[in-house]
């Protein structure tokens, strides 16, 4: 059972801040790997 209070406070703060930043970090990649394999590969999109 999870009590409410401090540690449950910084835990979820912390899972949350992983989870946005893993999902940043993915979304500019699937942004920019296109990108970068138009310009340096030549690769037809």
């Amino acid at each position: 059972m999870c009590r409410p209070g401090r540690d449950t406070k910084d835990y979820l703060s912390r899972v949350l801040t992983r989870l946005t930043t893993v999902g940043a970090a993915y979304l500019a990649l699937v942004c920019l790997l296109p990108e970068i394999l138009i310009s340096n590969f030549a690769v037809p999109f």
